[in-house]
């Protein structure tokens, strides 16, 4: 992944002048409710941003990672108004990434508490496809940057007959982006590809502790796999083989998928 490091123009008086690089947001949504998985949720997002910053190609003074919580869908587009506006504005600041750590199902992620605008159906617990398809992303598509990116890590949200992020990669304000989703339920896991967790953080009996002890990623993996993937010795150095792999997501780009993979390739901290 690369990112613009600035370019020169001609003065009229032809001295070349160097022309700073535009900031670079990433934007990690966090679903911030009353519910189990919010944990899951918070520390996911802390996971990626720590990734991003130590990526070989972050810079700080270019790159901005943040990961703003949320309890509608429709705060999506005031919290990216905000930061483009802190940054400079719309000329200044592009969007690398928007990442949705959350529940979700085949239409998209979901909000328990507080009624998303405008709403599915009745129930208001999810966005309709006219809501996404309004958001304004301001997106950075200008020559250096290989790959902008939304990332929807809640359950189902790539399945493969009736894919979310498939649809939404259709949609004309995503049309120059990497549109990635999970193609089963997602759990916690320590590594990105593959499904390890400890009894602290599964057990109810031990009230979900554990969660600062170790990297967070919202992995896809099949029903019946939660004692399989509890780790008793440990979490830095598991023999990966002992536990379930984690599930694809599926990477769509204009309504057609171009990877099914782990998220490992571009979430690691290894």
């Amino acid at each position: 992944m690369s990112s613009s490091t600035g370019t020169t123009k001609s003065t009229p008086n032809n001295k070349k002048v160097k022309i700073s690089p535009p900031i670079e947001l990433f934007l990690l949504f966090w679903v911030d409710e009353w519910d189990s998985g919010t944990k899951m949720f918070s520390e996911s997002a802390q996971t990626r941003l720590k990734n991003i910053k130590k990526s070989s190609w972050y810079k700080s003074s270019i790159h901005k990672v943040h990961c703003p919580p949320i309890q509608a869908l429709q705060e999506i587009q005031v919290i990216i108004n905000n930061y483009i506006k802190k940054y400079g504005g719309k000329s200044k600041v592009r969007t690398r990434e928007v990442s949705i750590f959350s529940h979700s199902g085949t239409d998209g992620p979901i909000t328990y508490d507080t009624p998303n605008d405008p709403p599915l159906n009745d129930k208001k617990k999810q966005m309709h496809i006219d809501g996404w398809s309004s958001i304004d992303f301001n997106w950075a598509t200008y020559k250096g940057v290989t790959t902008t990116r939304c990332v929807f890590f809640g359950c189902r949200s790539a399945l493969k007959t009736n894919s979310f992020a498939k649809r939404i990669s259709a949609l004309p304000n995503y049309s120059t982006v990497e549109v990635i989703g999970q193609s089963t339920s997602s759990f916690p896991s320590v590594f990105p590809d593959y499904r390890v967790t400890t009894g602290a953080r599964s057990i109810p009996i031990f009230g979900g502790a554990g969660w600062d002890i170790a990297n967070t990623y919202m992995v896809g993996s099949l029903g019946g796999k939660g004692l399989d993937s509890i780790t008793w010795q440990g979490v830095e150095k598991p023999n990966l083989k002992d536990f379930p792999k984690a599930e694809v997501m599926r990477f769509y780009k204009n309504n057609t998928i171009t990877n099914n993979s782990n998220q490992g390739i571009f979430n690691d901290h290894r």
